[in-house]
């Protein structure tokens, strides 16, 4: 593990000309923002800059300057600029103040979280020891982060402890999930578009000075994922019904069930895309690979539902949980300890195993009694994997939405149970 690393660009910005001269900052974030006004990422005190003056933004081809409209100008190179690519040592001019354009690149050796806990992540296994370690190293960069991991496998947890730890833990964290939500609903909130045309509230005004997660990024239609590229391009959109642009001033946090990259590689996915999502990729393990955390998880888990003290699990109780193979995650898990405190229930219930053999039976039967077994099993999978969504759930399964209520009443399965 001591080996593993990750490169992690960054920019500095040195005034080599005007009142500040000699100032100079580094930045890791994927946008850094110059000019008058103290809430600027470097600010500049000319008379001769205004308040919002320019921009750098972050994107897959590299670092793009771009003018915000400002009064006396932005220059690259002594050329009056809307917007252009910046090299290592180029020169940039905000009125009449001057700055030199720097790249540096670091590299941030991983090593392995010491504790067990980070925000409400927990994990003592290797897997998520590394896993905590690369979420503390990046919290704080501003980066865009791509979370990706199996359904109930904790990414809206994970994204929430990026924004806990970041210089926006004061802002909103504002979670969407893209695969859960209708077209309609997708464009009111990312777009800012209502039925009608009326104007409402998107993720961005809601979270401005935060940090949006957009979970769910691998069911995002070509369309929308095309619209998405744009607006983070421009960090900037007109919402239906307004008469001016919302500049975009949060950090986008993804999420998806699929490797991304992958999808790109199957044109499921635009790479364009991509490369403003994923400046860090973060793969979370399914929790078959971290069996080792099942007796910490919970633990964890009966303490958040106010299980009090208790006492240690039976051992072959422990046994049965840690082997088995948990479809649904740390969520499925959750939804086991809470049905255990639910009324009436005064110890965890145990997981159900698949059916033993039985030599009286012939194999018709125990063909049948497997194969209502998987039933079971596989829907409280898919129920996990679309947190509870019918519809959701019965398009990843291809099953036909009626067909679907049908089999969680012929298992005895609600649909919160199920989640």
């Amino acid at each position: 593990m001591s080996g593993l690393a990750i490169r992690v660009e960054k920019c500095r910005l040195v005034v080599v000309q005007g009142l500040t001269a000699g100032q100079e900052a580094i930045f890791s974030a994927d946008v850094v923002r110059v000019g008058k006004a103290p809430e600027n990422d470097l600010v500049l005190c000319d008379e001769t800059v205004s308040r919002a003056h320019l921009e750098i933004v972050r994107d897959g081809r590299g670092w793009l300057l771009r003018d915000l409209r400002s009064t006396n100008g932005t220059f690259l190179q002594g050329a009056r600029v809307k917007e252009g690519y910046l090299v290592h040592g180029v020169e940039v001019g905000a009125g009449a103040a001057r700055l030199r354009f720097e790249v540096l690149e670091e590299r941030i050796v991983l090593a392995p979280f010491e504790g067990e806990r980070l925000g409400g992540m927990v994990g003592a296994s290797q897997g998520m020891r590394v896993v905590l370690g690369l979420l503390a190293e990046v919290a704080n960069t501003g980066l865009a982060v791509l979370i990706e991991g199996e359904g109930g496998s904790g990414r809206e947890l994970a994204a929430r402890t990026l924004h806990e730890r970041s210089a926006r833990q004061g802002g909103a964290f504002v979670a969407l999930d893209c695969g859960a939500a209708s077209t309609a609903e997708l464009e009111v909130e990312l777009f800012g578009r209502g039925r009608g045309g009326a104007s409402r509230p998107c993720v961005w005004e809601r979270a401005r000075g935060g940090s949006v997660f957009l979970d769910g990024l691998d069911e995002l239609s070509l369309e929308l994922q095309a619209r998405l590229a744009s607006v983070l391009e421009a960090r900037e959109l007109r919402p239906t019904g307004s008469t001016r642009k919302l500049r975009i001033d949060a950090r986008v946090l993804g999420g998806a069930r699929r490797s991304l990259a992958t999808e790109v590689e199957r044109e499921k996915f635009r790479d364009d895309l991509l490369a403003r999502l994923a400046s860090v990729v973060v793969r979370l393990p399914p929790l078959r690979e971290r069996r080792d955390d099942i007796p910490l998880l919970v633990t964890e888990l009966l303490a958040r539902a106010g299980g009090g003290e208790r006492a240690p699990l039976p051992s072959a109780l422990l046994e049965l949980l840690v082997g088995h193979d948990w479809p649904g995650n740390v969520r499925e898990l959750e939804q086991v300890v809470l049905r255990a405190l639910a009324p009436g229930h005064t110890q965890l219930t145990a997981v159900e195993a698949a059916p033993a053999f039985a030599t009286d039976l012939p194999f018709r039967e125990q063909k049948e009694r497997w194969s209502q077994a998987f039933e079971r099993r596989y829907l409280v999978w898919l129920l996990a994997e679309a947190r509870g969504n019918i519809s959701l759930a019965a398009r990843t399964a291809k099953m036909d939405r009626k067909y679907l209520h049908q089999l969680l009443r012929e298992h005895g399965l609600s649909r919160v149970e199920a989640e």
